[in-house]
């Protein structure tokens, strides 16, 4: 982590998201004595969690926290004049698939990926389900075992890549350091996991027996969930880094300058909860394939998928 060190001593640091990435990246950050450290997050039990933990590990840290919603465009232009952050780790998303698919507007204002900026190098990072993070399956198996079952598993078939919080902001510290701006950076998750597999394991480690004191239902594949996850579309590729668990993509070519004209536009729409969002993203983004079906009600309109 030397290069993480040398990236962040000294540096003015903003981690916007108090969750479970955002606070590990606090700790990993405050770790490597950074000059003042930012916590942003809307949710203030989060940021009132991790400021205390912080305080009590670190007291000579300069620690700012901050609530509010990165959203907020007034305040957040606030912060940066008032504070200077040289560095960014931008861990407010959503991520919880199916809720976006419902509320595309709401995926739209909170989780866009290709911004650039002349001044700013943007890049972004993907991975696959982290262990033990908030909303992630292994919690939710964890009640459904508490409560005697059933453990719902969508298929028996589908699987998935998995790694530890720490290890996953590690790799994203990691992974700042390659950045030039533009890039998307792929982490290697390994061996892809069968969750039914993951969720039989949890029964034994609890004491209990698969199918037998604990039942496993399976519940179908939810709209636009995928059977097999892929790390990177295949239209992107990808090249090595310097660490052999961080690769980069390379983003699909577009013209910058009509994407970010169509941007404020796209982002009026969201504002305005307009249905049609979807063929606004659609004519943005050539790798975006929406439902063919028109939307006429409001149920319809809930089963349409963002993809975004």
């Amino acid at each position: 982590m030397k290069e993480v060190f040398d990236l962040i001593h000294g540096k003015t640091v903003l981690v916007t998201g108090g969750g479970s990435i955002g606070s590990e990246l606090c700790r990993q950050v405050a770790a490597h004595n950074p000059k003042r450290l930012i916590i942003s997050d809307v949710y203030e039990n989060n940021a009132y969690n991790i400021q205390l933990e912080l305080r009590e590990k670190h007291p000579e840290l300069d620690l700012v926290t901050l609530i509010g919603s990165v959203r907020d465009s007034r305040k957040m232009f606030q912060l940066f004049e008032y504070y200077r952050p040289e560095i960014v780790y931008h861990a407010a998303a959503h991520k919880h698939v199916p809720l976006m698919e419902d509320s595309p507007c709401e995926a739209i204002k909170n989780n866009a990926e290709l911004f650039r900026h002349v001044d700013t190098e943007f890049v972004a990072l993907r991975s696959g389900n982290v262990l033990g993070s908030n909303g992630s399956v292994i919690p939710i198996f964890k009640k459904q075992i508490e409560k005697g079952g059933p453990v719902t598993v969508t298929h028996p078939d589908i699987i998935r890549y998995f790694m530890t919080i720490p290890e996953a902001v590690s790799l994203v510290l990691l992974a700042g350091t390659y950045a030039k701006g533009g890039e998307i950076f792929v982490l290697d998750m390994g061996s892809p996991v069968k969750i039914d597999t993951l969720a039989r394991n949890l029964i034994r480690l609890s004491g209990l027996k698969p199918d037998i004191d604990i039942k496993i239902e399976y519940t179908g594949l939810r709209p636009g969930e995928k059977l097999y996850e892929e790390k990177l579309m295949a239209e992107e590729g990808l090249r090595k880094t310097e660490n052999e668990k961080i690769h980069i993509g390379q983003p699909i070519p577009f013209d910058t300058d009509k994407f970010l004209e169509e941007l404020e536009g796209l982002m009026d729409a969201a504002y305005s909860n307009r249905r049609d969002i979807r063929e606004l993203v659609a004519g943005m983004v050539s790798t975006y394939h929406q439902e063919s079906v028109d939307v006429v009600d409001s149920e319809t309109y809930k089963k349409l998928l963002v993809g975004v």
